[in-house]
Formats: C-alpha cells, structure tokens, sequence
C-alpha cells in the first residue's frame, strides 16, 4: 500500500466522510474504535482506503485487488491480537459494493 494523498482539516469528524462516501463506491470498515474523531472507509473497486484520525485524513492506494484483501486481514489480525471487537465492512445497501467485497474473499467480514 502507498499513499496517495494526506490531509489536515481543522473544522470537520468523521461523519463528513460518511456521509460525502456513502454513495460513491465507498464501504465503512466498523471498528471497535470508530468515534467522532476516527474512521476508516474501502473502495475496493478503486483499491483505497481513507482513514481519518483527529483532523488529518490520508488515502492509501493498493497494488492489486490482493494487496487490498492482504491489508484489510493485517487490520483484522492487528485487532484479533488484541482481543478486540474485529473490524466489520458495511457496504450499506449497496450490491455492487458487497459483491466486490465478496469477490476480494471477505465475504466473512461483511455485516
């Protein structure tokens, strides 16, 4: 993964991403520490993911459909070694969104 682009905002949460992505190909990846303040978003048909932490944002770009699968399981471990809550995608209502997820192989992190 490399990154592609990184932002400061001062005025802003999370819930600006939410609600700005939620039509645009992009799934929320719940996890146990998911706040006004912290959020992660996937588009796996453009193999990114932003995350947004306390005012900064930053866009990752993935290699290939495998580098995406291979860190959305490191997320996955990361939290799985920490007896956490593990981290669920939510691609809304949308079928195309879920269907991509299903063919990266994480059907079982689907919710």
């Amino acid at each position: 993964m490399k990154t592609i682009h990184t932002e400061h905002t001062t005025n802003g949460s999370r819930y600006t991403y939410d609600f700005s992505l939620s039509s645009t190909q992009w799934a929320q990846l719940d996890t146990p520490q998911d706040a006004s303040y912290y959020g992660v978003w996937v588009n796996p048909f453009r193999l990114r993911v932003l995350t947004y932490v306390e005012g900064d944002s930053t866009v990752l770009q993935a290699e290939s459909k495998a580098d995406l699968t291979a860190y959305l399981r490191r997320l996955e471990d990361y939290y799985k070694e920490g007896d956490r809550e593990l981290p669920k995608i939510d691609p809304g209502f949308d079928d195309s969104l879920r269907a991509e997820f299903v063919r990266l192989g994480l059907e079982d992190m689907i919710h």
